[in-house]
């Protein structure tokens, strides 16, 4: 299952509103979900190197995620994304892409692809998701929509250009 409608039509509005800057606050509001999920963030970039390092507080398990969203429906995974992933998986975390496309986010939402064997390319959003991992594809869209919908009116009422700003003075991200 995807995300609700209402949570597309928010990300339509802030993707129009906000432009280039669109990715990096979705990063952001997936970090935001990730730790009500129980993990700690070891670490989130905004630029150079793998977008989110996380591990959960009760169980220890360490995962890095690379963020990927795109308007359409298919997404490119560089060479850096797969050099950048292979070096935290030295360091002990478990790898992902996290991939959003706007058109699949009913039907399909987040898709928690296991980064090993994926090399660098473009890919269809539809055939990632036939290799997604599938209880944390789930848990991650459950826990992005009221996340999300907690955010969207403070995020549209930004200015372009200051809302990453806010969410580093507001939400500590």
């Amino acid at each position: 299952m995807g995300l609700t409608t209402n949570v597309r039509a928010g990300l339509r509005d802030l993707q129009k509103k906000h432009g280039k800057e669109f990715g990096k606050i979705i990063q952001k509001v997936l970090a935001l979900s990730l730790k009500r999920l129980g993990y700690r963030l070891a670490e989130e970039r905004t630029v150079q190197g793998v977008d989110i390092d996380i591990i959960h507080e009760e169980t220890g398990e360490r995962r890095a995620i690379e963020v990927k969203t795109c308007i359409y429906s298919d997404v490119t995974i560089g060479f850096k994304d797969v050099e950048g992933l292979k070096r935290r998986s030295l360091d002990g975390y478990e790898s992902f892409y996290a991939v959003l496309s706007l058109p699949l986010a009913v039907t399909i939402g987040w898709v928690m692809v296991p980064a090993q064997d994926i090399a660098p390319g473009k890919y269809n959003v539809v055939t990632l998701a036939y290799r997604k991992q599938e209880d944390f594809s789930e848990l991650v869209n459950e826990c992005f929509t009221p996340t999300f919908e907690d955010l969207i009116d403070e995020l549209l009422r930004c200015k372009p250009g200051s809302v990453l700003k806010f969410l580093k003075d507001n939400h500590g991200i």
